[in-house]
């Protein structure tokens, strides 16, 4: 069975992860933003350049190999409690171009505010498996 939430690298990305080990230069994530896809399931696309409708967008909290596999690199958001009132459906992480290097879906969540009686921070992560983890 095919899985449900996953996370891809961007046309862009792949092309972006390519020149960075050719070039011995890292590949700097920058940005990570989230969306709600316009109030629907999204599905992720190699194609996909934006969010469907994104809500919020901040710096990069953490950039990690995964200690159990090499080739997977991990990315997290910290979102903190004064920020929300929106579902997040989507996911993206952007270079420090701007441009998008990996887009994923997640299964619906809303993200509250203080002022709505229920505050809390969230810590999203996404998971790349790239061919050489040196080019981040």
């Amino acid at each position: 069975m095919a899985s449900q939430y996953f996370a891809i690298l961007t046309d862009y990305g792949t092309q972006a992860f390519a020149k960075a080990l050719s070039s011995k230069q890292p590949l700097q994530l920058a940005t990570f933003a989230v969306g709600d896809g316009n109030g629907q399931a999204v599905t992720p696309t190699e194609n996909r350049t934006a969010l469907v409708r994104e809500k919020h967008r901040a710096n990069v909290s953490a950039v990690t190999l995964d200690p159990r596999n090499n080739k997977q690199v991990i990315v997290e958001l910290t979102i903190p409690e004064d920020v929300g009132g929106f579902y997040i459906r989507e996911m993206g992480v952007f270079d420090n171009q701007n441009k998008l290097i990996a887009y994923a879906n997640s299964p619906e969540s809303y993200k509250p505010t203080e002022g709505s009686g229920s505050g809390k921070v969230q810590v999203l992560r996404m998971v790349l498996l790239v061919s050489s983890s040196n080019a981040v």
